[in-house]
């Protein structure tokens, strides 16, 4: 059992550990965003964009294929901002008058961690955990270890996002055992 507290924090690869299906991305914070894939009648909060990106790249360097079992695929992702950008956005534009009603569903934080799901139909445990990656990985990797265990998920897919100065990053690693799960934190 992996003990819940404030100071477990995830960490990098490194030596002793596992390797990892794991991706990334990047967005800078001063450059406007917009998705290849984002629709006018589809929006999703650029973060969600970013959470896609990174989970696709993992997806795709895990040795079993993830896709096979959509039903047992869970995520879980981590943001202490999630939607913010979206609220902002809405928030400048009550002034004009009318706001697109899909801005609103793309504000709800536990959105960005849903396109891993809509794109690859997952269907298993979906959680966003509003605080800082750094906080919640006794919360998170308690929650990853259990699933995987119970056999409520064969692949936990666990999404973590950062905003620093440079920008929005987004890291992406996929488990498939509540022992990588242990051995992944600090």
């Amino acid at each position: 059992m992996i003990p819940v507290n404030k100071t477990t924090q995830l960490v990098r690869q490194g030596e002793g550990q596992p390797a990892l299906p794991s991706g990334n991305a990047f967005h800078p914070l001063d450059a406007p965003f917009r998705s290849k894939r984002q629709k006018p009648s589809f929006y999703a909060d650029p973060v969600s964009w970013l959470v896609l990106e990174a989970a696709e790249q993992a997806i795709g360097r895990c040795p079993q294929d993830v896709k096979e079992h959509p039903q047992s695929v869970a995520v879980i992702t981590i943001s202490d901002v999630c939607t913010l950008h979206t609220m902002r956005e809405i928030e400048a534009k009550l002034t004009e008058g009318v706001i697109s009603p899909l801005r609103f569903s793309g504000a709800n934080p536990g959105a960005i961690g849903s396109l891993p799901s809509y794109f690859s139909t997952f269907s298993g445990p979906t959680l966003v955990l509003s605080m800082p990656p750094e906080e919640a990985g006794g919360i998170a990797g308690a929650l990853a270890s259990t699933w995987l265990r119970e056999g409520t998920a064969k692949f936990v897919i666990f999404n973590r996002h950062w905003m620093r100065r440079d920008g929005h990053h987004v890291n992406s690693t996929i488990f498939a055992n509540p022992e990588e799960v242990q051995q992944w934190l600090a």
